[in-house]
């Protein structure tokens, strides 16, 4: 018997897509050299990808989260 929830998990990686735009896509976009940023939620999904994208970009980032360990996880990755 399969554990619970398997299912979800082979079907996310299933249909999971390629990222539209890479980091260097991005920086060659946008440059926020010298601009500071404030992300609110950046240990999550969603906040930390948005953060690691401003740092691309040249931003320094101060990341706000409820989780200290996804935030170093997230500074060092």
């Amino acid at each position: 018997m399969p554990r619970p929830g398997a299912e979800a998990v082979h079907n996310k990686q299933k249909y999971a897509k390629p990222a539209p735009f890479s980091r260097e896509k991005l920086a060659a976009m946008y440059d926020f050299t010298g601009q500071r940023a404030v992300v609110k939620g950046g240990t999550g999904i969603l906040g930390g990808g948005l953060a690691c994208a401003l740092s691309g970009c040249g931003a320094q980032v101060a990341i706000l989260g409820q989780n200290l360990e996804c935030g170093r996880a997230g500074v060092a990755g």
